[in-house]
């Protein structure tokens, strides 16, 4: 017997989310549909930490994660599809989807509000 759930959608103009909050023991899904020619912020318009990975796997599109090094310079990489990303806790980062697929999986611990997020006051793009 197959087990099948549907995701929680979350619609925008050009912009589909497709949200599991529980996908896999601890970790929630999120699949980001970009429309061609539209640009989308996560989050938007400013950056974000928080004490938990990141787990990126750019599916189509340009994708782009902007994050502070160890010297607290912002660095700009676009994320090339098919491979597989982490973001390190606690780093200053934002995601730049501009047309495409983005899937992340993130601990459900964010989703429930129980890991600290921190804002920053602008956006690394």
């Amino acid at each position: 017997m197959l087990n099948v759930r549907s995701p929680e959608i979350q619609q925008d103009e050009g912009v589909t989310v497709e949200l599991f909050a529980s996908f896999l023991s601890g970790f929630g899904r999120k699949v980001y549909r970009v429309a061609e020619g539209k640009v989308f912020q996560i989050p938007a318009g400013r950056a974000h930490a928080h004490g938990n990975i990141d787990l990126l796997y750019p599916v189509s599109g340009e994708i782009w994660v902007a994050y502070t090094d160890a010297k607290g310079q912002v660095c700009k990489q676009r994320l090339e599809p098919g491979k597989a990303y982490t973001i390190p806790p606690n780093v200053p980062h934002q995601v730049e989807i501009r047309g495409g697929i983005l899937e992340t999986l993130f601990p459900t611990t964010v989703y429930t509000k129980t890991i600290p997020m921190r804002y920053l006051e602008g956006g690394f793009f």
